[in-house]
């Protein structure tokens, strides 16, 4: 229980542990779906547009928060915003045409 309400409090979610994920908005979703990335602090995490359908305010709110997380940690971002690349990423790929 302790690291849920850790974790929690890190991507802001900490007032609504106990509600149904079905009755959260969009981009606490979105925090929800990083917070279990997270869970068990894995070296490694994938995240797959993160931040896509959220409104500008709560998509840099995400990005801050993917971007304390990297820490000691690979993540691996795919993202169809340069904007978001260029906001969390230190190293950039571009795939065209199934080609990095």
């Amino acid at each position: 229980k302790r690291v849920v309400e850790r974790v929690a409090a890190f991507v802001q979610l900490h007032g609504h542990v106990e509600k149904a994920a079905g009755s959260l908005s969009g981009g606490m979703r979105r925090r929800l779906s990083l917070a279990l990335s997270l869970i068990g602090s894995p070296q490694f995490v994938c995240l797959d547009e993160p931040t896509t359908g959220l409104d500008p305010v709560t998509k840099r709110g995400v990005w801050r928060i993917i971007d304390a997380a990297k820490r000691n940690k690979v993540m691996l971002l795919t993202t169809h915003s340069m904007e978001e690349a260029d906001a969390v990423a230190q190293r950039v790929a571009i795939m065209a045409a199934g080609q990095i």
